[in-house]
């Protein structure tokens, strides 16, 4: 396991060449990449988040990444575009 001492700062700078984006970096699921997220419950916990199936796997979502998702550009891409379907929410990549 790498010291967190050995960690670079500016980690896309000094792996330049390799850079993936720090869902890679830190191989961590980017929600902007999923195609599909249907939300199963939301407002589990109070405080806006979501558990939701995105692409066949259940995971958690925080509210300010269904924000994102649902109403704001990220990176000059289209929002996700937003139905109800069976009663549920379903969020699909353009």
């Amino acid at each position: 396991m790498t010291e967190i001492e050995h960690i670079p700062t500016h980690p896309d700078m000094f792996y330049r060449k390799q850079w993936k984006g720090w869902g890679d970096f830190l191989n961590s699921a980017n929600p902007y990449e999923w195609k599909t997220v249907e939300i199963l419950k939301f407002n589990y916990n109070g405080m806006g988040d979501a558990i939701a199936d995105c692409d066949g796997e259940t995971t958690f979502l925080h509210q300010a990444d269904l924000d994102i998702m649902m109403f704001e550009e990220v990176q000059g891409k289209n929002h996700y575009k937003t139905e109800l379907i069976n009663g549920r929410f379903v969020l699909t990549k353009p």
